[in-house]
Formats: structure tokens, C-alpha cells, sequence
């Protein structure tokens, strides 16, 4: 890891940006004190959004349908009290 002050970094964009695409980290100060760091770009950047779902669901962190109508919508008709629908149980409290 590299540290270079503000003033050093403007000085010398190419060769710092050039040692970040190589690998090194780069840690920018300023007054002595850390505020950013360039880094390389990292691959995972460029997946694709099914590739990252991918990834998640090997690692266990997300359950992908196993089908394609296993995932049903829910019934808008849902009762909570007899034969009352929540929507008319909620307008009943605003009169």
C-alpha cells in the first residue's frame, strides 16, 4: 500500500492510476490524514446481474424458485376478521 498527498496525486495522476491498475492500493491524504484510496477494479464489476444472483444463491443467501410457477401471487382477496377485507375494515376506521 502507497500513501501520496493531494497535492503529489494531482502532480502525478498517470504513474499513481498506472500502480493502482497493477495491483497496488492507493491511499490518498490529505492534511495527514486518509480520505480516499484507488484501488484496481475489481472483476466482479462487470457481472451481470443473473451472475450475481447466481452467486448468492451457491452461497445459500438467497432461494431461487425451482420451477416457473412455484411463485404464485397473493390472493388481493386476503380476509382477516369473517368476511371483512382488510381495504373495508380500514375505510370503516376513517369514517
Amino acid at each position: 500500500m502507497v500513501t501520496v498527498n493531494v497535492r503529489n496525486l494531482k502532480d502525478r495522476l498517470s504513474e499513481y492510476i498506472g500502480r493502482a491498475e497493477h495491483g497496488e492500493h492507493v491511499v490518498v491524504l490529505r492534511d495527514g490524514q486518509p480520505v480516499a484510496r484507488l484501488v484496481p477494479m475489481s472483476p466482479s464489476t462487470d457481472r451481470t446481474a443473473d451472475e450475481i444472483i447466481a452467486r448468492l444463491a451457491a452461497q445459500g443467501l438467497v432461494l431461487l424458485p425451482e420451477a416457473e410457477g412455484d411463485l404464485e401471487p397473493p390472493d388481493p382477496q386476503v380476509t382477516t376478521r369473517g368476511d371483512l377485507l382488510a381495504s373495508d375494515m380500514v375505510a370503516a376506521d376513517r369514517r
